[in-house]
């Protein structure tokens, strides 16, 4: 029981760890993995940088040019600051899993590893540690990242679609979001066939070595409120609930 229990807390802090660096590799494009840091403004320097609200209040020329160089100046500093806070979050991250991982023996940390490629998927093959693994060419690294790519745009996509297409109120959200999980799926089995058919046999064969046996990982529950749900996936028993009371 303690083994299990070692090992449900490496994998939960090691995804923490590993899905930042994923994602910050797998995704060069997002300059910024924390906008909100890097982006909020004071919305009274904001409003005074406008120029029609200078003039409403019959600035003057020197005092507004002050305030272009004050809000210049904030502008840098919440960018040193969100990629400072980026830094601390990744160590924090690295520290966390280390020691954790310090826990296992080595055929523990070597399953963990499986188990970590087998979260992340074929999105694994983005990232320069599995790519130099597999010995993908440069032509395959960039055919992958195509495809990984178009599968995340339809992803983000699902929010516009919503907005043009808003969803049917006669259908029950849960089976809405039974629908959504469904097409998820087939666009996640669609983008794997044709990513796998981007790899020789050998890498395929490689691939398979490095994420071992197939586990079967815990299925996502929705949650109704903000934040996690921590319901539990097991189905309630009859007459639990007139157990408690």
């Amino acid at each position: 029981m303690l083994k299990n229990f070692v090992i449900a807390v490496v994998v939960s802090v090691t995804m923490i760890g590993t899905s930042w660096a994923f994602w910050q590799e797998a995704a060069p494009s997002r300059s910024n993995p924390t906008p909100e840091l890097g982006s909020r403004s004071s919305p009274t320097v904001t409003l005074l940088g406008t120029r029609e609200v200078q003039t409403e209040l019959k600035l003057e020329e020197d005092k507004a040019k002050k305030i272009d160089a004050i809000s210049a100046e904030a502008t840098r500093e919440r960018a040193r600051l969100a990629a400072e806070y980026n830094v601390k979050l990744s160590e924090l991250s690295k520290k966390s899993a280390d020691e954790a991982l310090s826990l296992l023996s080595d055929a523990q940390r070597q399953r963990m590893e499986q188990l970590r490629l087998q979260q992340q998927g074929l999105r694994a093959l983005t990232t320069n540690a599995v790519a130099e693994k597999l010995g993908l060419t440069q032509q395959q690294r960039d055919e992958i990242a195509k495809l990984t790519q178009s599968s995340s745009s339809f992803g983000r996509g699902g929010v516009q679609d919503r907005t043009t297409n808003p969803p049917n109120p006669n259908v029950p959200a849960a089976e809405r979001f039974r629908q959504a999980v469904e097409e998820a799926n087939k666009r996640a089995t669609e983008t794997r066939e044709k990513i796998l058919a981007v790899l020789t046999p050998e890498q395929k064969a490689k691939w398979s070595e490095m994420t071992g046996e197939p586990f079967k990982f815990p299925t996502p529950q929705r949650s109704t409120t903000r934040g996690t749900s921590t319901r539990s996936s097991e189905p309630a028993k009859p007459g639990a609930e007139k157990k408690d009371q």
